[in-house]
């Protein structure tokens, strides 16, 4: 099955959201994990909506639990991305609260793009210098 051809992305500006969930409404599994309610199928649709994202875009929540890798360049992605002007490979954005984050993962120190992090102007000043440590300067409030 080509998937490319059935989630090709529109000409212009474009959001896409995806999420997984069991018929019950659940969004995780008895691990509290995501991916154990994903088959291969999803996971295969998962990857090709990444393969050509900007941006991934991810709750506060969702990387502790999940522990996310580093965003690298996939020598498989490569060639369409650049042939779509993207950069090697998508930029992670973390949206966060309190910013209560695993800073010691290597998603914010193996990434290759810095990670950004989002949050709001209510958060200990403190915690925003260090996540402006972690992610090399990016971290920003709204």
């Amino acid at each position: 099955m080509d998937l490319a051809s059935l989630y090709r992305w529109p000409e212009g500006p474009w959001l896409r959201t995806m999420m997984v969930m069991t018929l019950d409404g659940a969004t995780v599994g008895a691990d509290g994990l995501s991916g154990s309610i994903s088959g291969a199928a999803d996971k295969r649709v998962f990857m090709e909506a990444r393969r050509l994202a900007d941006v991934v875009l991810v709750g506060a929540g969702t990387i502790r639990a999940e522990r996310y890798k580093p965003m690298v360049t996939k020598s498989t992605w490569l060639e369409a991305r650049l042939a779509a002007g993207l950069a090697p490979a998508p930029q992670v954005v973390i949206v966060s609260g309190r910013l209560d984050l695993p800073w010691e993962e290597p998603l914010f120190s193996e990434s290759a793009l810095p990670v950004i992090v989002a949050t709001g102007t209510e958060v200990d000043p403190a915690k925003v210098a260090e996540a402006r440590r972690s992610c090399g300067g990016r971290a920003f409030r709204r």
